[in-house]
């Protein structure tokens, strides 16, 4: 690819792959992908501290010229350590997302509207005074609800707040593999990153294919792509690779 073009992506810049000249969003085939972060989980931090991921991650965003959305679970910027590495990336410029306050799944029996809108009001409470923080909510592990009357109560309440939904199109388990590179580096602090690394991408790229391949399918045409994955010792560790991966593909 000769060069990296940005356009924009429900108010996020978006990397546009391709070698062509971007004119515009709406003349373009070339895949276009934004990244978005969930939960910033920084305690308990292995191999690097919270500072130094947050450092790295920041660091990758700004070196490649890309902004990102961090949907923040409410409970992780209660503490003073929390607060200020999300006034890291307001100060950055990132978009500042909701994502509740204790990031509870909307399905099942115990959950109901008043008590899943009030958490998100608690982690809106925390959040708004973040010159970054907009209204786009996330639900916690993509679940809108159960029953008919839970998916519209709690989508009346978002109109209601003047949110918009930050939906994804790429999902991706990165959840389920930064909890086994940890566990790894807690019994041997000087394994081989590689594997993890090759692992990783190569899981992100195939999720990648798969969700594009199915988007032209069903809708006949090429999207403009979020990528969702999780503020985590992976995306610390390997974020750079996986953006210049996107980049060189």
């Amino acid at each position: 690819m000769n060069r990296r073009h940005f356009t924009k992506l429900l108010g996020l810049s978006a990397i546009a792959l391709g070698t062509g000249q971007v004119q515009a969003v709406q003349k373009t085939s070339a895949p276009q992908i934004s990244i978005t972060m969930d939960d910033f989980s920084w305690q308990n931090a292995i191999h690097q501290s919270a500072a130094e991921r947050n450092k790295a991650i920041l660091g990758t965003l700004k070196a490649h010229s890309h902004k990102a959305a961090l949907f923040v679970i409410g409970r992780n910027v209660e503490a003073e350590e929390g607060k200020q590495l999300v006034a890291a990336w307001n100060d950055a410029g990132h978009l500042i997302g909701n994502h509740t306050y204790s990031h509870q799944n909307l399905h099942g029996p115990s959950m109901t509207v008043q008590a899943y809108t009030d958490d998100i009001l608690r982690a809106e409470n925390l959040l708004k005074d973040s010159s970054g923080f907009r209204r786009y909510f996330r639900f916690p592990m993509l679940k809108e609800g159960d029953t008919t009357e839970k998916r519209d109560g709690v989508r009346s309440f978002l109109i209601e707040r003047k949110y918009r939904v930050g939906h994804v199109t790429i999902d991706t388990a990165d959840w389920a593999i930064s909890p086994r590179l940890t566990e790894r580096l807690k019994s041997q602090p000087s394994a081989d990153l590689k594997p993890y690394r090759d692992f990783y991408l190569e899981h992100i790229w195939d999720r990648a294919q798969y969700y594009d391949a199915l988007a032209r399918r069903v809708l006949g045409r090429p999207v403009k792509h979020t990528l969702l994955v999780h503020y985590n010792l992976l995306n610390g560790l390997f974020l750079d690779d996986l953006m210049k991966m996107f980049e060189s593909k």
